[in-house]
């Protein structure tokens, strides 16, 4: 879908964003008007210029959207409109959309935010393509939405890139490709997307796309906070952490030799362990786990730097699930894991089958005599070895 370039912010924007008082909003719109008479300045759709009484039409209309009054605001926003004004389209598109100043109207909504978005505004582009992505008044059209997501995210738009990243992770019109989502999630989170970041912190702690992180996933978290995502608010206290925290590990005691910090949400404790040496990575500790389990993407980059060969391959294993299902997994034989200062040599894993699932489980374990979690400094106590 060819798109031209995206038009600049006009005055009817930054009424939506509340950015302008009325007062400026008038003065402002009619120096608009005056230059425009003086110029001979066209507007668009074929060159037709206003009438003069248009100024006191598009400053009531101002006015109306400055305090809410959509009603007030239509007659003049679809005059606007219909002569080829992509804000006043997109505003239109809007209402019709929440019925907010007109009766509720996914079809109108369609027909507007399509006008604005072949003039090139990119948030007419997202909110087509949710309305495609969605279905429902509109036909559910995938296909399309996917087009004008990457329209959108191509020229820069953030939500453009969420929405691809978010269709990648469910596999939804696209390819299933949690290292997709991870990429279009990073892009709009550089662009600002509050939402993006968080699903960013999703994806570190679950292992998704990415090798799994948790300091890597609280500090998305921290950031998504800073640009107002209540839900890693929500996330960093049920860890017992500010959002606003500096340090890593904050004010919590530090751990005595032997002990090992563990992160926890009240429901898992996560650790950090270096395998084969030179890849960190957050394993879920699971003693009910009997072997350790390690992503695919681990997997494959160290049989890419020769750490693993076949030979540490053992053949596929039945394994029982938490839920009674038999799964079939391939099976190895680690060089080493070191957490803290213990290093456990030949350690026998298997293959994990989704990025949720890379757990320290009892063949690593089974190696200490005693190992005990203390609850309230959150460590992990690791007596003798055997």
């Amino acid at each position: 879908m060819e798109m031209p370039a995206q038009p600049s912010e006009t005055i009817i924007d930054k009424a939506f964003k509340g950015q302008l008082s009325w007062r400026k909003l008038c003065i402002a719109a009619l120096s608009v008007a005056a230059i425009a008479l003086l110029s001979g300045y066209h507007f668009l759709n074929g060159g037709t210029s206003y009438p003069a009484d248009d100024e006191a039409d598009l400053v009531a209309a101002i006015e109306a959207l400055d305090r809410g009054d959509f009603a007030l605001a239509r007659p003049v926003l679809r005059a606007w409109a219909e002569r080829g004004d992509v804000s006043a389209q997109f505003a239109l598109a809007r209402m019709y959309a929440n019925g907010r100043g007109v009766e509720q109207d996914a079809r109108q909504a369609e027909r507007w935010y399509r006008r604005a978005g072949q003039q090139g505004d990119t948030r007419a582009m997202v909110e087509l393509g949710r309305l495609y992505a969605n279905g429902g008044d509109v036909t559910k059209n995938l296909p399309e939405a996917v087009q004008l997501f990457r329209a959108a995210a191509t020229r820069g738009n953030p939500l453009g890139a969420l929405n691809l990243g978010i269709l990648h992770l469910d596999g939804e019109g696209v390819a299933k490709s949690p290292e997709l989502a991870f990429e279009f999630f990073e892009s709009a989170a550089k662009r600002g997307s509050a939402e993006a970041m968080q699903r960013l912190g999703y994806l570190y702690q679950r292992g998704l796309g990415t090798l799994p992180n948790i300091e890597l996933a609280l500090d998305r978290h921290r950031r998504a906070v800073a640009l107002g995502s209540e839900r890693s608010t929500r996330i960093l206290e049920a860890f017992g952490l500010p959002a606003t925290e500096d340090s890593a590990w904050g004010s919590a005691p530090m751990p005595a030799q032997g002990e090992i910090p563990l992160r926890y949400d009240g429901k898992t404790y996560y650790i950090d362990v270096v395998v084969a040496g030179r890849e960190a990575v957050t394993f879920k500790l699971d003693s009910g786990a009997s072997v350790v389990t390690v992503p695919a993407l681990l997997l494959d980059r160290l049989r890419a730097d020769g750490v693993l060969t076949d030979a540490d391959f053992k053949g596929e294993a039945a394994f029982v699930g938490w839920d009674g299902r038999t799964s079939y997994r391939e099976t190895l034989v680690l060089p080493s894991l070191r957490i803290g200062n213990h290093i456990v040599e030949n350690v026998e894993a298997s293959e994990a089958r989704s990025g949720d699932a890379t757990l320290l489980g009892l063949t690593f374990l089974k190696h200490f005599r005693s190992w005990s979690i203390d609850h309230d400094r959150r460590v992990l106590i690791l007596n003798e070895r055997r």
